[in-house]
Parts: structure tokens; sequence; C-alpha cells
């Protein structure tokens, strides 16, 4: 979602849009998880993890898969 669009559903009282921590993409609060954050990296106690990460770190995986060349 581009972020004019978040800004729009934002005045118009929609959902309450954050970043996922791990791939960046906007997805709306109630979508999310509340993680532990790293307080020294980006200096936040929680952080909002979406629901395509968190199952791809429950099924194990580390790190995010590379971008077709």
């Amino acid at each position: 979602m581009e972020e004019d669009d978040v800004g729009i559903q934002r005045e118009l009282g929609h959902r309450h849009y954050v970043p996922c921590a791990r791939c960046g993409k906007m997805v709306a609060s109630q979508d999310t998880i509340l993680i532990p954050g790293d307080a020294l990296e980006d200096h936040s106690e929680y952080a909002y993890l979406c629901m395509d990460c968190q199952a791809a770190l429950a099924d194990g995986e580390q790190d995010l898969p590379l971008p077709p060349l």
C-alpha cells in the first residue's frame, strides 16, 4: 500500500497502519503481532510483525528471501 493511500485511510478513520519490522510492508495494526524490539538497533521496545513474516519465522525461515535478479 502506498504511503498516500495509508494517509487517506487514516484521515477517513479507517484502520491504523504500521510497518512490519521484518519486511517493511505497511499492514493494519490489528493484523500484526507485537514482538520485543531491539532497543540498541531501532530504539524501540516493541515492533510489529505481519502475519506473513510470522508464518515464515514459525516455519524456520531465518532471512528474507532475495528478490529475483
